[in-house]
Order: structure tokens, then sequence, then C-alpha cells
């Protein structure tokens, strides 16, 4: 996937769904991208979000109190927000 606001919407929910899935199969995820501090902690937050039911901004806190340096582009915060709408 693309940082920032060329990511593809599709893209970004399947990576969400998948993630999703394994939580729910009980496999342990790891969630990775080049840097860790955008794409990643967005696909992370948004899973959260989907399976626990909370807010992508909840879920974004609690993936930021591991990893401090998350700090996905807006854009990528707007990707997980529909990501959650639709699969929530």
């Amino acid at each position: 996937m693309m940082d920032g606001p060329r990511n593809d919407s599709e893209a970004f929910r399947r990576a969400v769904e998948a993630v999703v899935a394994a939580l729910g199969d009980d496999e342990t995820v790891l969630v990775h991208c080049s840097r860790g501090s955008s794409r990643s902690p967005a696909v992370a937050a948004a899973a959260l979000a989907v399976r626990r039911g909370c807010s992508v901004e909840t879920a974004l806190a609690e993936v930021r109190a591991s990893r401090p340096e998350a700090d996905p582009h807006p854009a990528l915060v707007s990707r997980a927000q529909a990501a959650v709408d639709v699969l929530g």
C-alpha cells in the first residue's frame, strides 16, 4: 500500500479484513510497513476498532501506547474509519 492520500481504499479495507480474520482465528498477527509509523498503525487500529467495537481514535491510542512513533497520515485515519464503517 502507498502512504497518505494515494493509498487505495479497497486495498486498505482488504488489509484490515485480513487482520480481523486472522485475529478471529486466534492467530498472532504482525502488521508492518517500512517505518511502522503510518500505514501499519492505521491498519492495526482499524482492525482493533472492528474487533473491539470501539472508535478508531480509541484503537489508535492503544497502538500509540505500544508504538509511540505511530503517526498515521490523516488520509489513512480516514481510510481506517471508512473500513470500520463497512466492516464494523
